[in-house]
């Protein structure tokens, strides 16, 4: 399950990071917004992940899982990056109401990152960070690259295809966060297993020791 999760992470850079170059074009062309508008949706993604993230810790995520909480997260964004491709022209408060939706994807990233750093030892953090980081910058430049390409075949085409890497990355979370879930069941039956077989250890223990008490205290027939 862990490179899996690792998978999904970079599946979501690659998606929500490539959509980052031409979102603001988008914005610019679809509703007409101008530089001052453009710096305040910069602005509301960045106080949007940091509040998502922090909610999703406190609400969201003792109640359905880390994975599970990225799945949901990944899958509202996708969601929204959909909704976003689809705004008609000129409709601002549409069109700031879905990219509000999109941006909580980017709450993905200091969650997944999280847990995946808690599994390495701290002698392998150095080299994991690295190789996270370049994982992370090449999935991002690829999805750049491909959101420009289609953006000029079609504007909204971005937008779908960020839509189907959010969707495919949510599953993987949700495939991971079975393994583990059947993982653990499997070890607690294991645990579970093994207090019977020494629950009746321990019976066979006091089992003979009384017989052994009893013969005992039989009475000596040479007496």
């Amino acid at each position: 399950p862990f490179c899996l999760i690792v998978f999904a992470y970079v599946l979501v850079m690659f998606g929500i990071g490539g959509l980052s170059s031409v979102i603001l074009y988008y914005a610019e062309d679809r509703a007409g917004l101008g530089s001052i508008d453009i710096a305040l949706l910069i602005l509301e993604a960045v106080l949007v992940t940091p509040l998502t993230a922090f909610l999703a810790l406190r609400i969201i995520m003792p109640s359905l899982g880390l994975t599970r909480t990225n799945a949901f997260l990944t899958a509202a964004s996708a969601a929204g990056s959909i909704c976003v491709g689809l705004v008609p022209r000129h409709s601002i408060v549409l069109l700031i109401i879905f990219l509000t939706l999109f941006f909580v994807g980017y709450a993905t990233f200091p969650l997944a990152n999280g847990h995946l750093a808690s599994q390495i030892p701290i002698s392998s953090q150095g080299r994991f960070q690295g190789q996270l980081y370049a994982l992370t910058v090449a999935f991002t430049l690829s999805g750049q690259e491909l959101a420009l390409k289609l953006y000029d075949y079609e504007p909204r085409a971005p937008f779908i295809s960020t839509a189907i890497a959010g969707f495919t990355s949510s599953i993987l979370f949700i495939i991971a966060g079975e393994i583990v879930s059947s993982i653990t069941h499997d070890s607690d039956d294991d645990l579970y297993e093994g207090e019977e077989d020494e629950e009746q250890q321990h019976r066979k223990l006091l089992s003979d020791t009384s017989k052994n008490y009893l013969l005992d205290d039989r009475p000596n027939p040479t007496t």
